[in-house]
């Protein structure tokens, strides 16, 4: 049986279906007229997004040593949805690998991959924030070792 669901799972450009019967959650980018308000915690639309912070938060309190890194990256203030924590952990990755004397500015990478993500311009029929999306669930649902989606982030 299948579920009914508002959001439409992207396919492939020859129109195949991609989810696999075990996902849970569609990759779907949410409509821009879906509730985005909030902060972590608060109901933002985006059920991926959701999922992200939660196993984020239980991350934190299970595992403080990383607590830095969540909080910089996906629990970060200014982080509000699913396009923005994967521009926030790129942008860390990418100036933590400068050391103390960084060559580039972590935020303005940040801008710069959010914008990507932002953009509705298709390469190989899809988007780059719809592919990360289903790159970040097949991940999960493919590779036994990787049990949240906060992983392969």
């Amino acid at each position: 049986a299948t579920m009914a669901t508002a959001m439409t799972v992207p396919q492939s450009p020859a129109g195949e279906r991609l989810s696999s019967p075990s996902r849970r959650i569609s990759p779907a980018v949410p409509s821009t007229d879906q509730a985005q308000t909030t902060q972590h915690g608060t109901t933002s639309g985006d059920p991926l997004y959701e999922r992200l912070v939660a196993e984020a938060q239980r991350a934190k309190q299970s595992e403080p040593a990383i607590s830095c890194l969540l909080n910089r990256t996906v629990l970060h203030p200014d982080v509000t949805s699913f396009n923005q924590a994967v521009a926030a952990a790129i942008s860390h990755r990418l100036g933590s690998l400068c050391g103390t004397s960084p060559d580039i500015c972590p935020e303005a990478v940040r801008d710069i991959i959010n914008e990507a993500l932002e953009s509705d311009e298709r390469v190989l029929g899809w988007t780059m924030a719809e592919a990360v999306r289903e790159d970040v669930l097949a991940c999960v649902d493919r590779d036994p070792a990787c049990l949240t989606i906060l992983e392969p982030l």
